[in-house]
Parts: structure tokens; C-alpha cells; sequence
């Protein structure tokens, strides 16, 4: 059996730590209730008469309900993060070396040494690591446990032996370090372990995955993770049919009963399925499977637009002026459909604005063509003049004045979005992004806008576009898409997919401009082409 990739195994290791659902809810359930046990028996203890030692064990077991509670509490909110699992595993260990100073402090430092107690639980927290199936966490816990263990013994439990008259000989610094050597090589041996197990479930996945269907779509590889769910890149197999790529949005198992984001995630599909247009990434299933729900997307091969950026600013490259014309131009296609074409089942007009048009929400295929994704937050506005929002969603570095000051939206405010965009791409380098966010929604809203031509001279034929773009009073912008798009037509020309392709082909290391569309030629997944954040 070939080896599993490292991608496959990272890809193992984010879903058992990131299916929070199952895995980080069951560790969860078993922390609440240990913590719980912990507490009673510190009561028997009190009641037996050793009333320190219970006096602990009592906060020690309330203080785990109340974390292991919280994350729970994170859980169910989708809001848990990788970090927490590091605040656990400290928890987890120090447990057992809290337990070791107790006994040393509170009962005699020769029991608290050859009590068994401490090092069953060191045992226990790193045969639970496990589970994680990461060594590293585990060579944490390991070095983490072995500096608990040795400064509770050589600042406390040792001074203190000496203090009490204990046994000559009982301590001795050699032997501590050895026993310290001894605990750090139990959690090294472990993680040998764990790194073994990863590879055989590693190449189980590999080997069932050409096999194993989720619904009707065979799941290939991971494209995007967050709090929410998963991106895969996926074929499409219809029993009898034939196989297509697609990008399958699979939502994490605990937000099931969630019915405000399951409401919600089924509105961006049902939305989606709406605007079916060259410039917008076409959404074309939704459903459940195995009480998952899922979103079916075209599969865009290529970059997000903040990795052409990305690559551009490293680089040193400037991109050309009449490829960003051509880029917002495709950004604006879309928009326009959206703005002014889409229709709901009766017929009616939607006017969607995306409210998020943020680079990373915005695709480009290795042919060159512009694609919009992430409808998650979009408005219909349908027969309103405004859309009247109370909360402020998006990203802050790329929104319009109205949208972050939580003010009245309609289709002008993404196209103040899409005057930030050119200004960037012309610029080469943020526009209102600051060092934190208050001082960026400052820029936004009151800070000056510098002209393209304050930054680079030959920039000047665009200073009109963009200060109209970008004129905080949206009367003052364009009035539609297509009245921007001709104004960025008339500076830059007819520029237009070939002419991002043969720009971006070198830049992200594809074979040659030529090799565009010759399946041979190099490829490089996006890994953050698709949003899973909401």
C-alpha cells in the first residue's frame, strides 16, 4: 500500500480536531463528567477528615466543570477554536502534578514521591492524547508534564522533605532528572505511536476514498476548513451518469441542530441556485447526507484574487493596469447580473447586493475568467430602495462607509467594494486596511483617498474612475455596474480573460503561458478559493 500524502494526513488531523461535533464533544462530555467525580470524591475525602486534600480536590474538579462546560458551550455556538484544545491539554496536565503537590504539601513529601496517583494520571492524559492523533500535541504534553514534575519536586516537595526531618537519600537530584528523562521518553514513545496511527488511518482514507460516496459526490480532497464546515474538492457521480468536478461545502455535524444557521445556510443556497451567470460561481445542489448538510458549488480551478495579489506583492510585480481593468471588469459582470437580472421563482427581480467583496471572495480560473463566491451574506432587496441592516457583516478592510457604519445598503455599496478593489490592484498595496480595526473603520469613513497617481505618476487616466468609485456619498457614485464597467472600458480598452490568464500563469509557477487549458501543465490547488467562516 502506498503512502497517504501529507495532505491526506493533514486533512486527518484537522477533521478530528475541527469536527468538534464528535471528537472535541465527546472529549468534552468525559472532561465535565471526570471533573465531576473529581469534585465528589474531594467531599467523601472532607467528610473522611482530610479536609485539605478534599478542599482541593473540590476546586480542582469544580474549576474542570466549569472549562469543560464553557467549551462546551463554545461548541454548540460554532465558535470553538484549535487554540482551546491547548488550554485543555494544559489542563489535562497539570491535573496530575497538582495532585502530586498536594500530597507533598499537604500530607508527607516521601508519600506524595512513591504515591502512584500522579503518574496513573500523566498515564491517562497522554494515552487520551492520543485520540488527537498529532505528536506534537503530544511531545507538549510530554515536555510540559516533565517541567511541572521536576519544579514541584526541586522547589517544593524536596525542601520540604529536608524541612520535616524525612529519610537521608529519599531524593537526590540525579534521580530526579532521570525520572524526568523517564517521563519525557513515555510521551516521545507515544508519539511514535500516534504518528504510526496516523499513517495507517492515513492510508485506509487513501484506499477507500476511490470507493466511498458522500450522497451522490466522491470527496477528493480538502480545499478550505473553519468553524463552520469543510470545502472539498469533489467529483460528482450520478448513478448512470457522468462524473464532473465540484467544490462540496460540508457543514460540521454539531451545527445540525442549529435551525438559525441551517435557516441560513439554506437561504445561500436557494440564492445561489438563483444567480446562474459566467462571473459567479454556480451553485447547483443542496441537500443532506448522514444528517450532514452539504452545498454543492462549481469547482473553480485557480487562485483567489488575494493569492494573485499575494503573489504579485512578493514578487515585486506590479500587476498591469489593463489586467486589474480586465479583473474588475469580470468582478462587475457579475455584480451586474446579480444587481439587476437575477429573478426569483415568480419572476420577480431579487437585486442581490454580496455585501463581501472582499479578494479572497473572488476567483480566478486558469483561463482567466473572474468569478464571484461567498453569496453567504448577500441581501435580495427585490422592490426596496434600501436595505436597512442592523449588524455589520463582511470584511471591515473592504467595505463602503454605509455598510460599516450599519447605515442604509443597495447596489452602489458594492460598488464603492469594487472602487477599493481597482484601487488596490492599480496600487499594489491596501487602501484602507490600518493596524487595527478601529483605525480602519476610521479610514474608511473619514480618512482621505489618495488618487492612484499619488502613488505611481502613469496611474492618472484612473483617477477619475476610482475617486468616483470610491465618493463616500453613494449619489455620487456610478450608478450601476455596467456604468462603471464602461467607464473602466473607455481608460483601459477590451482587455480581457486572455490577458489575466498569460498574467497570472507565471506568477503562480504554471508551466508557460501557453500551457493554459493543456491538462499536463503544473497546477496548484487554492487552498483558500472557497469560504467556510459563516
Amino acid at each position: 500500500m502506498s503512502e497517504p500524502s501529507t495532505s491526506a494526513l493533514g486533512s486527518i488531523a484537522r477533521a478530528l480536531s475541527l469536527e468538534v461535533g464528535k471528537l472535541e464533544g465527546l472529549r468534552t462530555t468525559a472532561g465535565q463528567v471526570m471533573s465531576a467525580v473529581i469534585a465528589v470524591v474531594g467531599v467523601s475525602v472532607v467528610v473522611g477528615g482530610a479536609r485539605p486534600i478534599g478542599g482541593l480536590g473540590i476546586i480542582l474538579g469544580l474549576f474542570g466543570v466549569a472549562w469543560f462546560t464553557t467549551v462546551r458551550v463554545l461548541l454548540a455556538r460554532g465558535r470553538f477554536k484549535p487554540g482551546f484544545g491547548w488550554v485543555t491539554i494544559a489542563l489535562e496536565n497539570t491535573a496530575p502534578w497538582a495532585f502530586y503537590l498536594a500530597l507533598g504539601v499537604l500530607g508527607t513529601p516521601a508519600a506524595a514521591h512513591h504515591d502512584w496517583g500522579p503518574l496513573l494520571l500523566y498515564c491517562g492524559a497522554l494515552t487520551i492524547a492520543v485520540l488527537r492523533l498529532s505528536p506534537r500535541y503530544t511531545l507538549v504534553m510530554g515536555a510540559l508534564g516533565t517541567l511541572q514534575y521536576l519544579l514541584a519536586t526541586l522547589l517544593v516537595v524536596m525542601p520540604l522533605h529536608g524541612q520535616r526531618g524525612g529519610a537521608a537519600g529519599e531524593f537526590s537530584v540525579v534521580g530526579e532528572v532521570t525520572r524526568c528523562l523517564m517521563l519525557f521518553g513515555a510521551s516521545g514513545l507515544v508519539a511514535w505511536v500516534t504518528q504510526g496511527l496516523r499513517g495507517a488511518v492515513g492510508g485506509v482514507v487513501s484506499t477507500m476514498r476511490a470507493s466511498d460516496l458522500f450522497g451522490k459526490y466522491r470527496l477528493e480532497s480538502e480545499l478550505a476548513s473553519g468553524g463552520m464546515g469543510v470545502v472539498w474538492r469533489a467529483t460528482y457521480c450520478p448513478e448512470g451518469g457522468f462524473a464532473r468536478p465540484a467544490a462540496v461545502k460540508l457543514v460540521h455535524a454539531h451545527l445540525v441542530h442549529d435551525t438559525s444557521f441551517v435557516d441560513a445556510f439554506r437561504t445561500e443556497a436557494a440564492l445561489g441556485a438563483r444567480l446562474v451567470h459566467s462571473h459567479i460561481v454556480q451553485v447547483f445542489d443542496f441537500g443532506v447526507v448522514d444528517d450532514r448538510y452539504f452545498l454543492a458549488m462549481e469547482y473553480v480551478d485557480g487562485p483567489t484574487l488575494r493569492e494573485v495579489m499575494v503573489k504579485a506583492a512578493t514578487a515585486s510585480q506590479a500587476i498591469p493596469p489593463v489586467v486589474a481593468g480586465a479583473i474588475v471588469r469580470g468582478i462587475l459582470a457579475g455584480l451586474g447580473f446579480a444587481h439587476g437580472e437575477a429573478r426569483d421563482e415568480n419572476g420577480a427581480l431579487l437585486r442581490v447586493i454580496h455585501r463581501d467583496l472582499a479578494p479572497s471572495n473572488i476567483l480566478i480560473s486558469r483561463g482567466g475568467s473572474v468569478k464571484l463566491t461567498d453569496f453567504g451574506i448577500a441581501r435580495a432587496l427585490r422592490d426596496r430602495a434600501v436595505d436597512a441592516t442592523q449588524t455589520v457583516a463582511g470584511h471591515l478592510d473592504h467595505m463602503a462607509p454605509e455598510q460599516a457604519n450599519a447605515a442604509p445598503l443597495d447596489e452602489r455599496t458594492d460598488l464603492f467594494c469594487v472602487g477599493i478593489l481597482l484601487w488596490e490592484l492599480l496600487c499594489g498595496r491596501p487602501l484602507f486596511l490600518r493596524a487595527n480595526q478601529p483605525a480602519t473603520l476610521l479610514a474608511i469613513t473619514f480618512g482621505d483617498i489618495p488618487l492612484p497617481s499619488s502613488e505611481n505618476p502613469e496611474l492618472a487616466p484612473w483617477d477619475a474612475v476610482c475617486a468616483r468609485a470610491l465618493e463616500r456619498d453613494p449619489d455620487k457614485r456610478y450608478r450601476s455596474a455596467a456604468h462603471m464597467a464602461s467607464a473602466i472600458r473607455a481608460v483601459a480598452g477590451d482587455a480581457g480573460e486572455d490577458a489575466i490568464a498569460r498574467f497570472i500563469a507565471p506568477l503562480l509557477g504554471w508551466s508557460t503561458p501557453t500551457a493554459l487549458g493543456d491538462p499536463d501543465a503544473t497546477v496548484i490547488d487554492p487552498p483558500s478559493a472557497y469560504s467556510v467562516s459563516r
